[in-house]
């Protein structure tokens, strides 16, 4: 290529640069009397991201505990439908040891895994939890304070 200010041919691309309101395709060493310009290929169009709404619903996780004898509850009906730690690990997609680990009580099954194991031993060991309310105090809001918190807790 030739450089449209000093006339001498150099290898490669050349730098597009804008001096006094032209666009020039100049060598390297030309390019610092200009501002260069940056060439874009294709313009991409950017769509601004959607925001995924999450929906402050209560899920079922929140509402149920794990009842505390479940260790029991899994061995017995195991043992009552004459299978393995090995065979219900296989049925329920999970390792022996996690079968294992239930029925000694060194863990405590996720929600998920919960609701596995009920699926397939016919069992219940996901409890429902009981919401309690709080009776509302006879002052204002606005001026509660502690003491008054801790009188609510004694009742």
């Amino acid at each position: 290529m030739i450089c449209e200010i000093c006339g001498k041919e150099f290898g490669g691309r050349g730098t597009e640069v804008i001096i006094d309101g032209a666009q020039l395709t100049v060598c390297p060493n030309c390019a610092k009397f200009g501002t260069r310009v940056e060439i874009h290929k294709e313009e991409r169009k950017l769509y601004p991201k959607k925001k995924k709404v999450k929906m402050p619903a209560k899920s079922d996780k929140e509402k149920f505990i794990i009842v505390p004898d479940y260790s029991k509850i899994i061995k017995n009906a195991r043992e009552n439908r004459k299978l393995s730690q090995k065979d219900l690990a296989f049925k329920i997609n999970e390792k022996e040891s996690v079968i294992h680990r239930l029925e000694t009580e060194s863990m405590s099954p996720s929600y998920t895994l919960a609701k596995k194991l009920e699926k397939a031993l016919e069992i219940k060991i996901i409890d429902k939890i009981s919401e309690v309310e709080i009776p509302k105090l006879d002052t204002d809001s606005k001026n509660l304070n502690i003491g008054d918190i801790i009188k609510i807790k004694k009742k």
